[in-house]
């Protein structure tokens, strides 16, 4: 089992490594800049709850094609390392 906080700390590292942070990686996914920052940003006052899996997908898509090493796989494996 994965902690979906783990795997939202995962996909934000990444998010802030390949795109500088959340609001450019808004603009470079197409996701409007307050989705992906309640989405994936842990310590917001306006954090979601959950994350739809659509999201997640796309975004991991995204990472995906700009750096083939992220996959679906590599971010739940990465997620269980940080338990």
């Amino acid at each position: 089992m994965y902690d979906s906080d783990a795997v939202r700390a995962v996909i934000q590292q990444h998010l802030v490594d390949q795109y500088g942070g959340i609001e450019a990686a808004a603009v470079r996914i197409g996701v409007p800049h307050k989705t992906l920052h309640r989405a994936f940003t842990l310590n917001a006052k306006d954090r979601t709850k959950t994350v739809s899996l659509d999201l997640v997908m796309r975004v991991i898509a995204a990472l995906n094609h700009d750096n083939p090493a992220i996959t679906v796989e590599s971010v739940f494996e990465d997620s269980g390392k940080q338990r």
